[in-house]
């Protein structure tokens, strides 16, 4: 994940996703789950200001909502730290 700070309030995402992690319908449905996610964490007030890139690697696919949820929630508390 990398992500650049910005002072206008808002939060935009991209994704990098490889082809080896699955079908084109596996990798849209991981990145519907990640944008849920930070959907969730954006009505908590919990995304900080700034532009993220999020690689996804196959191990996405496998995990749940919750563990999701944490593996995001770290990622953003490390590189907006």
């Amino acid at each position: 994940m990398r992500f650049v700070a910005s002072s206008d309030g808002s939060f935009r995402v991209g994704f990098a996703i490889s082809t080896s992690t699955g079908s084109a319908v596996t990798r849209n449905r991981a990145r519907r789950r990640i944008r849920a996610v930070l959907a969730e964490l954006d009505r908590s007030g919990s995304l900080p200001s700034g532009a993220c890139l999020i690689g996804l690697r196959e191990p996405v696919t496998e995990h749940t909502f919750d563990q999701l949820t944490q593996e995001v929630t770290a990622c953003l508390a490390r590189v907006s730290a």
